[in-house]
């Protein structure tokens, strides 16, 4: 199967991104509140990420079966890389509005979620010959399903992070 490849490959680095996590989540040194990144620092950005990977995997072998170390390998980079380049800078522009709790990451995983689906529904057709032969797949981009991961991950970001529930 070509994934075998692809989970080799991507196995040490996913190891070494959470090793590196956790590292900083026990041994940053907690920042004042209102200073560092975001106004929430380094350490709890990082235990952030650790909730968002623990909620990956949750949703992993929710999903995944007997495959969700695989589903997991394939799946943690792109939501380190997606709460990276999206998730963060969101956060950022709600923070300014106030909205920097656990709502305001919900909110922003819900409105991210909304406009995905409603892009995949619009280009992708709902069911077809592929769907049926690939189901996992096809419901993978099913709105209901993408809205679920979506939120699950960011509660595990806010859960790690401590936010706190509304600011």
């Amino acid at each position: 199967m070509a994934f075998d490849f692809v989970f080799v490959w991507l196995l040490v680095p996913a190891h070494l991104a959470t090793a590196l996590l956790a590292m900083l989540a026990v041994f940053a040194r907690p920042s004042k509140p209102g200073t560092g990144i975001l106004n929430i620092g380094i350490k709890r950005l990082a235990c952030g990420y650790l909730g968002a990977l623990v909620a990956t995997l949750l949703y992993s072998v929710a999903i995944g079966g007997d495959k969700f170390p695989l589903l997991y390998i394939l799946i943690a980079p792109l939501v380190i890389v997606i709460i990276t380049v999206i998730g963060l800078p969101l956060f950022a522009l709600v923070s300014k509005f106030g909205f920097s709790s656990l709502f305001g990451v919900l909110l922003i995983a819900l409105i991210c979620s909304v406009a995905y689906s409603a892009y995949s529904l619009i280009t992708f057709e709902p069911y077809n010959i592929w769907c049926h032969a690939n189901e996992a797949a096809c419901m993978a981009r099913s709105p209901i399903y993408f809205t679920f991961a979506a939120i699950l991950i960011a509660l595990g970001f806010g859960l790690g992070a401590r936010l706190p529930v509304v600011k």
